[in-house]
Order: structure tokens, then C-alpha cells, then sequence
């Protein structure tokens, strides 16, 4: 599969921690093409699989943010688009 060319990071309520970031599957039928509106699809879809009866139910996430970044890019570098739980 090789080295992703962008990643998900997730931050956690609480005590804001990081999850190890995802990779961004950039298939048309996943993940489609990196923008705001596909990641906010994506972090959505997320959040629906950990409902009881979802595929992730078994985890408890919290998540209050999403950054879609470049893989291998630190701070605002490579930054494509931010989801923030309103």
C-alpha cells in the first residue's frame, strides 16, 4: 500500500489528546478527494459508526477536532482542511 499521502488527526475531549493519525483513503467511493467538505463526511460517518449498533460502538471516541494534513507535515504545513465539532 505504501506510504499515504494524507493523514486524518483526530483531537479527544477531555484531555485533548491525539489519536495516531488515519490514513486518508482518497478513494472516490471512501473518502473521496482531500477537501472540507469530504472530511467533514468523513469525521461525521466516524462518529455515527460509534452510536450503539455501529460497526465502532466497542469505542468510546470524543472527538472535538479533525485536521486532513499532507503525511509528514508538522503544525499549519501541509494543512488542507480542519474539522471542529460545533
Amino acid at each position: 500500500m505504501g506510504t499515504p499521502a494524507f493523514v486524518v488527526e483526530y483531537v479527544l475531549a477531555g484531555s485533548r489528546s491525539r489519536m495516531t493519525p488515519a490514513r486518508w483513503q482518497g478513494q472516490v467511493d471512501r473518502d473521496g478527494r482531500p477537501s472540507q467538505k469530504n472530511l467533514a463526511k468523513h469525521v461525521e460517518g466516524l462518529i455515527d459508526s460509534t452510536q450503539p449498533g455501529g460497526c465502532n460502538d466497542h469505542l468510546s471516541l470524543d472527538i472535538v477536532q479533525a485536521t486532513l494534513r499532507r503525511n509528514g507535515s508538522v503544525d499549519d504545513e501541509g494543512v488542507i482542511a480542519v474539522w471542529t465539532r460545533s
